[in-house]
C-alpha cells in the first residue's frame, strides 16, 4: 500500500484515472499525451509498466521514430536480466525530475522508488502508470510505487484494449465502462473472478501432482523392502516412460485444436487438469476393443496478425501434453481467428487412408 508511515498523499479517482485505448498507434499517442502532461515543468517524473517486455522494446522504438533527441535521451527501460548496478542505477534514475521509464511489470513489484530530490519532493512526485490488469495483489502493488511514505504522488491506468479478451470483456464492454467512469470496477470484478478459476484450476493440477508423487513414493518403499517383483518393477518402468511410438503402428489418431487467443487462456489450464482422465478413459475403451494403440496430438490456432498456428509431437502419454501445455502462451483475440489453419493441419495429419478424429474447442460468437 501507498504508506504505513505517515498520511496517504497519492492522487488517483478510479472514475477518471482508469481508461481503455485501442491496441498500437491510439494507445501510444494516448499515453504519451498523458506522460507529457505530467511531465510538464520538469518537476517530477514517470515510471510506466506494461505487462511483457516486447511492449516495453516496441513502445521505446516508438520514442525514437516519434520524439526529439532530447526527449529520448530522458527515456529508459526497465527489463528483466540488469545487473544489481544497472537496476539500482535506473531506480535511481527513474525518480529524477525530468525522465521517463518504461518498465516490466516484475519491476512494480517490492522496488523502492525513493523521491530524494527536492524538485521532486515540493512538486507531484512520482507519477505511475499502468498499462494492463492482472491479479489485484498486483495492481496494488503497482499503485504502491507512488506516493511511498507520505510523500507525494499520482496513480494511472491506460488499458491496452487488446489484452482484456482474456478477462471476457470485449471491445464495446471496455469503451462504454470507460465512457460512464465504470472501467476500474469493471476490470476488478472480471479480473478477481478470472484468478479466482485461474487459481481452481493450478490446484487442480497440482492435486494431480501431489498423487504421482504419493504414489511413486509408495512405490520407492515397496522396492526398498524388496515387496516389488521384477515384473511390477518392469510394469511401473514402462507406465511411467513411454515414449512415442512410430505413426504407422498408431491405430487411432486425434488431434485436440483449441482456441489460444487471450479469452480462452482457461481453457488451455483446462486442458492440462483433464489431460491424464483422458488418456485413462482412452486405454480403458481401447483395452475393451483390444487395442491398445493411441496417439493424441494438441495444436493450437490464434489469429491471422499473431502466430498462427503451433503443434506438439504426437504423444501417447499425458505428461508430455501437459509438458507442452505449459510452454504455450494464451494470446491476441482481436481480428478474425485462423481455426482454418487448424482445421488444415488435421487434414495432412491421418494415416495412410487419411483417417484423424479431431477435437475442435472453442468460442462461438453470440448472435
Amino acid at each position: 500500500m501507498p504508506s504505513m508511515y505517515g498520511a496517504n498523499n497519492l492522487v488517483f479517482k478510479e472514475a477518471v484515472h482508469v481508461n481503455a485505448e485501442e491496441t498500437g498507434d491510439v494507445h501510444f499517442a494516448r499515453l504519451m499525451q498523458e506522460v507529457k502532461r505530467e511531465l510538464q515543468g520538469g518537476k517530477r517524473s514517470v515510471l510506466v509498466l506494461f505487462e511483457t517486455e516486447k511492449q516495453v522494446h516496441d513502445y521505446m522504438k516508438r520514442v525514437g521514430v516519434t520524439e526529439d533527441e532530447a526527449f529520448v535521451r530522458k527515456t529508459q527501460k526497465m527489463v528483466e536480466g540488469l545487473t544489481h548496478d544497472e537496476m539500482v542505477s535506473r531506480t535511481r534514475r527513474a525518480t529524477t525530475p525530468g525522465e521517463l521509464t518504461f518498465a516490466t511489470r516484475v519491476y512494480g513489484r517490492g522496488i523502492d522508488f525513493a523521491v530524494t530530490q527536492k524538485e521532486m519532493l515540493y512538486g507531484w512526485g512520482l507519477h505511475v502508470a499502468q498499462t494492463f490488469m492482472g491479479p489485484m495483489s498486483e495492481h496494488l502493488q503497482i499503485k504502491g510505487r507512488a506516493a511511498r511514505q507520505g510523500q507525494p504522488g499520482s496513480f494511472s491506468m491506460l488499458v491496452d484494449i487488446g489484452g482484456l479478451d482474456r478477462f471476457d470483456i470485449s471491445r464495446e464492454q471496455a469503451l462504454e465502462a470507460s465512457r460512464g467512469s465504470k472501467l476500474y470496477d469493471l476490470l476488478v470484478w472480471k479480473s478477481e473472478a478470472f484468478y479466482a478459476k485461474d487459481l481452481s484450476l493450478r490446484s487442480e493440477e497440482m492435486r494431480h501432482a501431489k498423487e504421482d508423487h504419493n504414489s511413486s513414493m509408495v512405490f520407492r518403499s515397496e522396492l526398498g523392502y524388496g515387496g516389488t517383483t521384477k515384473g511390477e518393477l518392469v510394469e511401473k518402468l514402462v507406465e511411467w516412460n513411454k515414449g512415442p511410438r512410430e505413426a504407422m503402428q498408431q491405430e487411432s489418431k486425434t488431434v485436440i485444436v483449441l482456441d489460444g487467443t487471450n479469452s480462452m487462456t482457461h481453457l488451455i489450464h483446462g486442458a492440462k487438469a483433464v489431460l491424464r482422465e483422458t488418456f485413462k478413459r482412452v486405454s480403458s475403451i481401447l483395452e475393451e476393443a483390444k487395442k491398445d494403440s493411441f496417439s493424441i496430438q494438441i495444436g493450437v490456432y490464434r489469429n491471422y496478425n499473431h502466430k498462427l498456428f503451433e503443434c506438439s509431437k504426437w504423444c501417447d502419454d499425458a505428461g508430455s501434453l501437459h509438458e507442452y501445455l505449459q510452454c504455450v502462451r494464451a494470446e491476441g483475440g482481436w481480428g478474425e481467428e485462423a481455426v482454418e489453419a487448424g482445421l488444415q493441419h488435421v487434414n495432412g495429419e491421418g494415416d495412410p487412408h487419411g483417417r484423424c478424429t479431431c477435437q475442435l474447442c472453442g468460442k462461438v460468437a453470440a448472435g
